[in-house]
């Protein structure tokens, strides 16, 4: 008989099967990244879009028309995005190196103590100008012939394409499918009771999934927006490209606000030639930002979609590990339609407490 403080051996190897099951799951979802990240993204789109096809459906449109001119419209929007900020994100790319020679020209370096910011730019300024002395004495000039943004794309473009081709092509059948995916379901039950209840929790995470996936894209876009007009106020080259990286970035939560920071630092540092200027590019962003994150979002998504801080950035540093920026961009995506699957099935209730930002906001 074993003793009163000795813990049962099966009471230990449900938990232990749970984490190796976690970890068995994380570690495929890793492999599987190449072939997984377009079907994920190939289905968040299906979600976003589905509105159009079933407003279609309405007015006795035919679901593979709007299905085509859904995809077709995100393709042209995609290559006419891609067709007016490459060229300047490119120029400048190519133009950044230099533009940091204007570093130095700070007006009153020394009173804003950049004494040794000045001396390292001017060593960087020195070190990317020096010439290596060849075996003859004379002077040898060390040329570095890096790729532009063009080139360098042009050597992941397969890939690219078939990823690109692989989501547009699962979003038109997901779109066209919409209806047979519902009676699908319904395979799932043993009962009518189980299959009534299996459609009706399917139905509740796609429509919370696609409000929540609409209304943040459209609020990643005014501020991408509003980042644009204050930064062309400010008289800051292509102020479009800073505001589409913005609201790119910013679909991933606390790591997207901290990139657009700092690019945005480094961006008015090589644009305009006074710290006190060049300080107020990144200074608006945050005021942007911080409105955006701390007012507007919460205000509009309400506390039932609301994620606990600590909960999200974990699954963003866990995406950004497992998928890379791809990752990064769909955590909460995830964790939304986590925390709404177990709003509506009884058994995992209790981890829509450990998601929620206040639990005792949560309702039925």
């Amino acid at each position: 008989m074993k003793s009163g403080g000795e813990p049962p051996l099966s009471s230990m190897c449900g938990p232990l099967l749970a984490a190796l099951l976690i970890l068995a799951l994380l570690y495929t979802l890793y492999l599987a990244s190449g072939l997984l990240i377009p079907v994920a993204f190939a289905i968040f789109l299906s979600i976003l879009l589905f509105p159009v096809v079933r407003g279609g459906n309405k007015l006795h449109i035919p679901p593979f028309v709007t299905a085509g001119l859904s995809v077709f419209s995100i393709m042209a929007v995609t290559f006419l995005a891609m067709n007016t900020l490459l060229g300047p994100a490119e120029a400048w790319l190519e133009e950044a190196p230099t533009s940091i020679r204007q570093i130095n020209e700070m007006s009153d370096a020394s009173t804003f103590g950049l004494d040794q910011l000045k001396a390292a730019a001017d060593e960087l300024e020195k070190l990317m100008q020096t010439n290596q002395v060849s075996q003859s004495g004379e002077p040898l000039t060390v040329v570095v012939a890096d790729p532009g943004l063009l080139q360098s794309a042009m050597v992941n473009l397969p890939s690219l394409l078939t990823k690109i081709l692989i989501v547009l092509l699962l979003t038109f059948f997901l779109l066209m499918g919409g209806r047979s995916w519902s009676r699908k379901l319904l395979l799932l039950g043993a009962s009518w009771g189980e299959r009534r209840q299996i459609v009706r929790i399917g139905q509740a995470v796609h429509r919370e999934l696609a409000s929540y996936l609409a209304t943040v894209s459209l609020i990643n876009i005014s501020l991408g927006g509003a980042t644009a007009a204050y930064l062309w106020f400010m008289d800051i080259p292509n102020p479009l490209l800073w505001g589409a990286l913005v609201a790119t970035f910013n679909f991933a939560p606390y790591v997207g606000a901290i990139v657009s920071a700092l690019l945005l630092t480094v961006v008015g540092l090589t644009e305009i030639n006074k710290l006190p200027e060049a300080l107020l590019v990144p200074l608006g962003f945050l005021v942007l930002t911080t409105l955006e994150g701390q007012l507007i979002t919460p205000m509009i998504l309400g506390a039932r979609s609301a994620i606990a801080p600590g909960i999200v950035f974990l699954a963003v540093v866990v995406g950004a590990w497992m998928w890379g920026v791809a990752g990064a961009v769909m955590a909460v995506p995830f964790l939304v339609s986590l925390k709404s699957l177990s709003r509506h099935y009884p058994p995992l209730n209790p981890l829509v407490e450990v998601l929620a930002k206040d639990p005792a906001t949560v309702t039925e």
